[in-house]
């Protein structure tokens, strides 16, 4: 019907086709290699928080030029309406994402490496393709970004489910041609031939590179031009990008300088990566130059801190906290993997104390190796004054401790005496360097600072410290701080003692560097620096991988780890109406006294059930009086504990226990009034109550929450009334029960039951549930009223028990020849 849809399926096809074949002919050279991956289905589920994403990975070769994704869509059945799918891939990590615009805590740094938003039809192909793409793992976050309001349960209309296939084809270079460092190289874009591409290694020694371009000559038909129409691109870890973001790509038009030589340089590299060059002409010429890459690299590796070990992680140190922290396992086909209720807790804060004897010089607190502020030289200098502009930063590297129990708990220390201090100068940045692992993502990186109280200078001098937090590039440049505009930002002082923190969520693996700087001023003048009066300042550091937000999850919620799949991460859980990573987001957040009374009306509305316990012990039935009570307490507690509220929340026992017993309960509240409707003898009674505990547990086990045991218990104790009245009815030769109780007991009490499963099957949202759940509850316990029929009388109660007392009486033993032996 949808005219739209129509042109796109016919054209699918064909689009699809055009696009594989510019994927075949996009200029790769020679040496090209295509391989293809494909992914089974996997389901996707509508967002609602952050536990409720599809999690993939997949995987990138290196000197990949192009991937697409080839992803359908699907649904299981034709009837289901069509939704857009969203996925987010992530190079490197989990894709931090707030799809409801859900807004993140403070101090949260959110700038991400390369991230893909795709969108798709859940009936339908398509392609998407990424130029140059970085090398690795991509982590794709796949859901629904629609909110169903309406809560129906499951098996009462057509149940949809969507899911979706990926099917990854990768084109790569089988090689590069490698540059050696100061050697030039000839290049020649002739015809049809518009790019070339070189790669130079940078080490870890490496200071700085840069491309030049020279004797570059363009011709037309024999003719000669004086331009060079030529750009030239520098990025590392992948092919450089010359259309949409750059991401990380440095490039420079050298249409302008044929004559001087065109310079692109890279002051700031990337250590120990591929660095890959382009050469791009710009015209249709043919076009012929000379190309020579240099690299400048320091005389050791930078502050030591990538030496062989290091690299091997031989410094990681596993700690075992099973004694003091628990920390449970995995469980086996379980999404949700570890609750970790800390919403109140700041036990990793800096407010730690240290006693040790205070020096007038600070430095002698820390061995050699963890003092920032040597100077290293680049190699072959022939002067013995070190170059601001080509000087070695110093750092010192973190070793990391991981617990052994649990999931993303890992701390980043110095090796020293004291692992959590650091002292800062005057003579240059400090500069810390830690390597996250990919175990480590489904966490959050927490960079916590504070000024030490201990040897804060008690004068009217003010320090300040600022830091900046890199990844792969240290924030230093020609031996000063140098923060970019995206790298995250730490600032704290000596007059407030407050501590100053930066969450990463989900961090990508690889280097991270953390660069500091003290200032002075003096008293509460922060505009003009003076020279600072103590030699040095301490400054107490603590950088870890923890769950969630602080461990928790603000005030408003639980964290869990779920697992998606087999790849785990922590998750908030936020109640009263709280959003976001960290519970925090307090938009569409309930008041208290709302909360309150949502709490109240779901718990005390099952007090309607005491008359219909008390009418049932009057009227002797006591079985159907002890479901009654049964229901009423499960019910309650079972809202006391799963209510969205989270100042009213009690759990009395585990919440699938809780679960279970309501519903098993209310369902079985119907079964024993329909059966006690029969008028069946005791023994056919006892027999259906058997029959209906046994049958429904299996029922509730099977599909919890469904409509359908509701409905077989409802239909088949209708039957069964409906069998046993009829008998009655045939017996009498009239009505039975009498016109008077038909209309003053069973047809109120079928209507108000009726409209009960009305409110209970159509009516629900998340935003009436409060009232409309209560509703049900005194729906469901007032029908009880009319419906339970009066006692028997003593005379037919009488007359029942004797006939079934003789016919166990008339029984006679089988095999003897003494008939009056009887039982």
């Amino acid at each position: 019907g949808n005219p739209k849809m129509a042109f796109w399926k016919k054209t699918e096809p064909f689009v699809y086709i055009i696009c594989l074949i510019i994927i075949q002919y996009v200029d790769l050279s020679e040496g090209v290699v295509e391989q293809t991956t494909s992914y089974n289905p996997r389901g996707v589920g509508f967002y609602e928080a952050y536990s409720s994403v599809s999690m993939a990975k997949f995987n990138v070769p290196d000197l990949a030029a192009v991937v697409s994704w080839r992803i359908s869509g699907r649904k299981n059945f034709k009837e289901c309406e069509t939704k857009s799918i969203q996925m987010v891939i992530q190079h490197g990590s989990y894709p931090v994402i707030n799809p409801q615009n859900e807004t993140f805590p403070d101090d949260f740094y959110l700038e991400r490496a390369d991230m893909q938003f795709i969108s798709f039809p859940s009936d339908s192909l398509i392609l998407y393709l990424v130029n140059n793409p970085l090398p690795g793992n991509w982590y794709a976050a796949v859901f629904i970004n629609e909110k169903n309001e309406h809560i129906t349960p499951p098996g009462l209309t057509t149940e949809c489910a969507y899911s979706y296939q990926a099917t990854v084809d990768v084109v790569t270079f089988e090689d590069i041609v490698v540059v050696d460092n100061g050697k030039q190289n000839s290049v020649s874009l002739i015809n049809e031939n518009t790019q070339q591409l070189l790669r130079i290694f940078v080490p870890w020694t490496g200071k700085s590179t840069s491309v030049t371009l020279t004797n570059c000559t363009a011709t037309v038909n024999g003719t000669k031009f004086s331009d060079c129409p030529v750009s030239i691109a520098i990025r590392p870890k992948a092919f450089p990008n010359w259309e949409g973001i750059p991401l990380e790509t440095i490039s420079r038009n050298c249409s302008m300088t044929s004559d001087t030589g065109c310079v692109l340089e890279e002051n700031n590299p990337v250590l120990d990566v591929w660095y890959y060059i382009s050469i791009l002409k710009t015209e249709p010429f043919n076009v012929s130059a000379a190309v020579t890459l240099s690299m400048i690299e320091c005389s050791q590796p930078i502050g030591q801190l990538f030496d062989n070990t290091q690299l091997q992680d031989a410094k990681d140190v596993e700690v075992n906290d099973n004694a003091t922290t628990d920390h449970p396992t995995i469980e086996e086909d379980s999404e949700i993997i570890q609750d970790t209720d800390m919403g109140s807790q700041n036990s990793n804060s800096l407010n730690e104390s240290i006693i040790i004897s205070k020096s007038p010089e600070a430095g002698s607190y820390f061995n050699s190796e963890g003092v920032s502020g040597r100077q290293v030289c680049e190699r072959d200098s022939a002067s013995k004054v070190c170059d601001l502009q080509k000087r070695c930063d110093n750092a010192t590297m973190l070793m990391r401790e991981t617990n052994q129990g649990g999931y993303f708990q890992s701390r980043y220390r110095l090796d020293s005496v004291y692992p959590d201090l650091l002292e800062l100068t005057d003579s240059e940045p400090s500069i810390l360097a830690l390597e996250t692992q990919e175990s480590s993502i489904g966490g959050t990186l927490r960079i916590e600072l504070k000024i030490e109280e201990y040897f804060a200078n008690s004068s009217a001098e003010n320090v300040s410290v600022k830091a900046c937090i890199q990844k792969d590039r240290i924030p230093v440049k020609n031996g000063e701080f140098y923060c970019r505009e995206n790298s995250g930002r730490i600032r704290i002082n000596s007059t407030s003692g407050a501590s100053g923190s930066l969450y990463i969520p989900y961090p990508e693996p690889g280097k991270w560097y953390i660069v500091m700087e003290r200032s002075c001023y003096h008293g509460n003048n922060s505009d003009v620096t003076q020279p600072c009066i103590q030699n040095s300042t301490i400054v107490r550091f603590r950088v870890d991988v923890q769950v969630c937000y602080d461990n928790g999850c603000s005030k408003y919620g639980y964290c869990y780890i779920y697992r998606s799949g087999v790849f785990p991460f922590s998750s908030c859980s936020c109640s009263s109406g709280w959003r976001g990573y960290g519970c925090t987001d307090g938009k569409y957040a309930r008041e208290p006294n709302r909360q309150l009374l949502g709490t109240l009306l779901l718990t005390l509305s099952n007090l309607f059930f005491i008359p219909a316990i008390c009418l049932s012990v009057y009227r002797r039935f006591y079985v159907e009086a002890f479901v009654y009570m049964f229901n009423m307490f499960f019910s309650t507690f079972y809202h006391a504990c799963d209510n969205s509220s989270y100042y009213h929340t009690f759990c009395l026992l585990k919440l699938s226990t809780l679960s279970f017993s309501d519903f098993y309960g209310s369902i079985m509240s119907f079964w024993v009034t329909l059966i006690a409707m029969t008028r069946f003898p005791h023994k056919a009674q006892h027999f259906a109550h058997i029959f209906g505990a046994l049958g429904l547990a299996f029922g509730v086990s099977w599909v919890q929450h469904s409509i359908y045991p509701y409905l077989i218990s409802i239909v088949l104790g209708a039957l069964l009334v409906a069998v046993s009245w009829g008998l009655k009815m045939y017996k009498r030769k009239g009505c039975y029960p009498t016109k008077k109780k038909w209309l003053i007991s069973v047809i109120p009490g079928l209507l108000i039951a009726g409209m009960g499963l009305i409110i209970y099957a159509f009516l629900e949202t998340t935003s009436n549930y409060d009232y409309t759940h209560s509703a049900w509850h005194v729906c469901m316990a007032t029908s009880i009223c009319f419906l339970l029929p009066p006692r028997r009388s003593k005379e037919i109660e009488f007359k029942t028990m004797t006939e079934e007392s003789e016919q166990e009486n008339n029984i006679t033993l089988v095999g003897t020849d003494n008939p009056n032996m009887i039982l």
